[in-house]
């Protein structure tokens, strides 16, 4: 018999064994299982293989084990409960992937923290669907809430979502709304920030701009974001939309007990088009101890052969066109390195002026960039950013970086002497003579000197500040454990993890 049919032979036997130990614990547990489209695994199972029957049934049979266990113990206490709204959670094909955007490894990162003093609960989109995370000991089960995505830009109300949201939030006993995105949610949720105690985290200018980047139709800065212009960009949203969008934004910006920025320059834009009296400026932690680095590194560049990279993503709106500009006007004693992705080819493919490395762990990044001898690191964008955690991690590795003089990557870059800035050009060989200039008469051994003496606020400094906001008015009420088994079984399991 091949190892393929006894692997089949095996999971069917195990199938059995599982399908009447449900039956069993169907029978009798019938007051528990009260919502058939949550609990009937044949409508769930019946196109899919062994494996995946084997996997929902324990899934099924671990939950009903829980809940039991709650009723038995009656579970009580008094530990806040907090639940976070972000537009995209953890990849479930690959649980140790870093390839996730900055807003959601935020919140991983306080959850982290926190699953031993809270009761803490997620909601996001999933296949364009709202679940609810909820992280319970050690584990994360996904719950789907039953409703599809309606909206994309803020721009429109969904009273199915509302209600259901309502109802998590009142059964589940949630003291406070941790609000980290709005893009795919409905207008809703600045109604549900004026009902309950909310505090709001921005994490980049999706607030001012429905494209996210506050970009105007040529790909420079937006100075005013209002309809007229972003119809240039956006034409698929209505004046009225708009309005609304707006209005709800700054009901969520007022209503909110604080408005968490990771940069001054944020905060100050922000302020050219909403009254803000609530906002506090805490740079994002960083997790030092988890990166990887290259044994007793101490390089000095060399300037016939030096090593200049680009990390991240290098799209248009990230200067794509200048990279590449400088790319290939550059002399030849100057080599570039791509750590990252592009949705352009050009970066794809290595030539005797560039290598292209490709995806990375984001914790490799400092390694990476010691172990080829990274002399710079250039950050050529066009939009400006609210924090990068890709600067962090560059200084981490104890190198420089050059940055037009823009967003908070530029601010940082000043305030912390972590290399150079420049005024914003699309001109290449400026930027390549600025290059020269710092290998040639700059001050580059002090900066370095400066890179070390820095100071990286960890994770877990941060999530300790941003807890003081979360039960600095929060007034203890007993929680019932077993009501929230209850409450929340009438809910399809998408996955446990």
């Amino acid at each position: 018999m091949s190892s393929k049919n006894q692997l089949n032979d095996d999971y069917k036997k195990k199938y059995i064994e599982l399908l009447n130990k449900y039956k069993q614990m169907e029978r009798k547990n019938m007051d528990l299982l009260t919502n058939l489209n949550t609990i009937n695994y044949y409508n769930y199972i019946k196109h899919k293989n062994v494996f995946n029957k084997l996997k929902f049934l324990n899934n099924r049979i671990n939950l009903l084990f829980n809940e039991k266990i709650a009723k038995i113990n009656t579970k009580h206490d008094k530990l806040i409960s907090i639940l976070f709204f972000v537009h995209t959670w953890r990849e479930f094909s690959s649980k140790k992937s870093t390839a996730i955007g900055g807003t959601t490894n935020y919140v991983i990162d306080l959850v982290n923290h926190y699953k031993n003093k809270a009761h803490l609960y997620i909601i996001t989109i999933i296949n364009r669907r709202y679940m609810l995370v909820d992280i319970r000991n050690n584990k994360e089960i996904v719950y789907d809430l039953g409703v599809n995505v309606k909206v994309k830009n803020f721009e429109q109300y969904d009273e199915d979502f509302y209600w259901r949201v309502k109802s998590v939030i009142n059964e589940l006993q949630i003291d406070l709304i941790h609000i980290n995105h709005i893009i795919d949610f409905p207008a809703d949720l600045a109604l549900i920030a004026s009902e309950y105690r909310t505090i709001t985290s921005i994490h980049d200018y999706t607030f001012l701009c429905p494209k996210y980047f506050m970009l105007d139709i040529d790909n420079k800065i937006c100075s005013s974001p209002c309809y007229y212009n972003c119809t240039k960009c956006l034409d698929v949203i209505t004046e009225e939309e708009y309005n609304l969008r707006n209005q709800s934004i700054k009901t969520i910006l007022i209503d909110s007990e604080k408005v968490i920025f990771p940069n001054i320059t944020v905060v100050n834009k922000f302020k050219l088009f909403h009254n803000i009296k609530n906002d506090v400026v805490i740079e994002h932690g960083i997790s030092t101890s988890k990166f990887k680095f290259l044994d007793n590194y101490n390089h000095k560049f060399n300037l016939d052969k030096l090593n200049i990279a680009f990390v991240g993503s290098v799209d248009e709106h990230k200067g794509g066109k200048i990279v590449k500009d400088v790319i290939n006007n550059s002399p030849i004693n100057i080599k570039y390195h791509f750590f990252g992705f592009s949705n352009d080819e050009y970066f794809k493919n290595n030539n005797s002026k560039f290598i292209y490395h490709g995806k990375y762990n984001k914790f490799d990044l400092p390694y990476l960039l010691q172990k080829n001898k990274i002399d710079l690191v250039l950050f050529l964008n066009q939009v400006e950013e609210s924090f990068s955690y890709s600067l962090s991690e560059v200084v981490l590795a104890g190198i420089p970086s050059l940055s037009f003089d823009i967003g908070a990557i530029g601010n940082r870059i000043k305030k912390d002497k972590l290399g150079w800035v420049m005024p914003i050009t699309d001109k290449s060989q400026i930027v390549i003579n600025k290059i020269i200039d710092i290998f040639t008469y700059g001050d580059y051994y002090d900066v370095k000197n400066c890179i070390k003496k820095y100071h990286f606020m960890t994770n877990d400094e941060y999530a300790d500040i941003i807890f003081k906001y979360y039960i600095s008015k929060y007034k203890p009420r007993l929680k019932d454990i077993y009501h929230h088994y209850r409450f929340l079984r009438q809910f399809w399991v998408y996955t446990i993890f």
